[in-house]
């Protein structure tokens, strides 16, 4: 199953990540894009990257969605 996200990064809200303003890029972070092939188990890795404030994900994964593989 492959699966790409196309929609363009939103605008940083400046309360959501006043904490950590300082320490990064967060216009650049915003406007990143990260490629995963293979997500399987790497589900902690992403969330992160998404609530750092990463942009854009594309997700490729030729695995299927099967029972076993819901807990993680």
């Amino acid at each position: 199953m492959n699966s790409e996200s196309t929609t363009a990064p939103s605008k940083i809200d400046p309360e959501l990540f006043s904490r950590v303003a300082n320490a990064y890029d967060l216009k650049l972070l915003a406007e990143s894009r990260e490629v995963r092939i293979g997500v399987g188990s790497s589900n902690r890795s992403l969330e992160d990257a998404a609530r750092a404030g990463c942009g854009q994900f594309v997700l490729i994964d030729n695995g299927r969605v099967e029972r076993c593989n819901l807990a993680t």
